[in-house]
């Protein structure tokens, strides 16, 4: 790629203006004539024009696949599924066996975000192997994306101390490197989400509003809905329920706006959860039935987080029929899928003894599959319910040693969980 083209790549990458990156230095015009091949600048140039693009040294790249891996990177930012899949393929399959390692490091860098995004784990861990030997040769740029994605697979794998730690390297090299508002937006996202699954509400909350901001001045509709939403979640853990039915109702409004059918049942389920804390059963259970509508195409996953809510929610409400109606239909999705479905399989297997009657290996099930799966698991929340179900299973069984031991449980728990929040 000549001097004048890489010039023009990394200046869109960064969604940098001509005039943004001349002032001072050129005027607007020269840098047109630069970036159109149309002139040689000088040494002296060259270097002003790549300090301020942040780049330490020329790369060597052929145009077409430039292109290429702008628009792919592009793709991954704005979550294009259908462009990233066919410039994926493209890429792996013909151009980057002619390029120079600098396109291989980034086009690897790249693939590693969207194998992660595709859940493609066996190729995401062969590739990670692969590219971390080459890390000690990575420009800065290189190293943040590296830290970033690795947070973004830690995260994936439900390893959120993990991811944390990454995310924080990767904001180091963020504070030295230049890069498009999208991809600080994209960032600070993803660091918000890890906040909000370590219950740090207040710094979720911070980054949340930080990577809003930044999806709002760039237009990216979609992002900021998601943004709205966990901001609700976070709201609603610190009992601020005007607030979080502020952010919810936003959230909705926004893909209604757009046409973002996609998110309509995520926002429906956080409004039945937030409707059911407060205790409004009827509005509760009219948004989780809305969310399966919307939830329609969704995995079968999506559809158990609701319908389990369901379950739960006419449990609480007395209106045992109810509860039965919805066990079954859950269980009619989890049977055949009971491995990759585990932890609503337990959940389910409870709530049937609850409904249904006692079996008699109730609590050594409760002891020996339930309780370990989910302090395994790291679920403080679920630990807490769980272990005052099988609390109260003893207390009507009259085993009260035993229910006094697992209401003691429980609170130790339950005070845990409330020192993270």
């Amino acid at each position: 790629m000549s001097v004048g083209s890489q010039i023009k790549f990394i200046r869109m990458r960064r969604q940098m203006t001509q005039t943004e990156l001349a002032n001072g230095i050129i005027s607007v015009s020269y840098l047109s004539k630069i970036e159109n091949n149309q002139l040689d600048p000088s040494k002296e140039i060259v270097n002003l024009l790549f300090e301020r693009l942040g780049l330490i040294e020329s790369i060597t790249w052929d145009d077409h696949l430039g292109e290429d891996l702008l628009q792919f990177y592009d793709s991954l930012l704005k979550r294009d599924f259908t462009k990233a899949d066919k410039l994926f393929e493209r890429i792996s399959s013909h151009s980057i066996f002619q390029a120079g390692e600098s396109e291989k490091i980034f086009f690897k860098l790249l693939s590693m975000h969207y194998l992660t995004l595709k859940n493609e784990t066996k190729k995401l861990n062969e590739l990670v192997m692969h590219i971390a030997p080459y890390y000690e040769t990575f420009t800065l740029e290189n190293k943040y994306f590296f830290h970033k994605y690795k947070g973004d697979i830690h995260y994936d794998q439900k390893d959120f101390a993990e991811a944390l730690k990454s995310y924080k390297t990767s904001k180091e090299f963020l504070a030295q490197i230049s890069v498009n508002q999208l991809e600080k937006a994209d960032f600070y996202y993803g660091i918000a989400l890890c906040y909000s699954r370590l219950l740090n509400d207040d710094l979720s909350i911070e980054y949340g509003k930080t990577s809003l901001a930044l999806f709002q001045s760039t237009y990216q509709l979609e992002r900021c809905a998601n943004c709205h939403i966990l901001l609700g979640i976070c709201y609603r853990r610190q009992m601020k329920y005007d607030m979080a039915l502020q952010s919810f109702h936003i959230a909705r409004e926004v893909s209604k706006t757009i046409q973002y059918s996609e998110i309509r049942g995520t926002i429906e389920h956080n409004l039945g959860t937030l409707k059911s804390i407060i205790g409004n059963v009827e509005e509760a259970v009219s948004h989780y039935k809305l969310s399966l509508h919307f939830k329609k195409n969704d995995s079968n996953l999506s559809k158990i987080i609701t319908i389990h809510s369901l379950v739960k929610v006419y449990h609480e409400d007395k209106r045992i029929e109810e509860a039965k109606e919805w066990l079954e239909k859950g269980w009619e999705l989890i049977r055949p899928d009971k491995e990759k479905l585990h932890r609503f399989y337990l959940s389910f297997y409870v709530y049937e003894n609850i409904l249904f009657g006692y079996r008699d290996d109730f609590d050594s099930f409760m002891k020996n599959e339930v309780l370990p799966f989910f302090e395994k698991e790291g679920d403080l929340k679920q630990l807490c319910i769980f272990i005052g179900i099988l609390a109260d299973y003893y207390n009507g069984a009259k085993k009260y040693k035993s229910a006094a031991y697992y209401y003691s449980s429980a609170n130790k728990y339950y005070q845990r969980l409330l020192s993270l929040s």
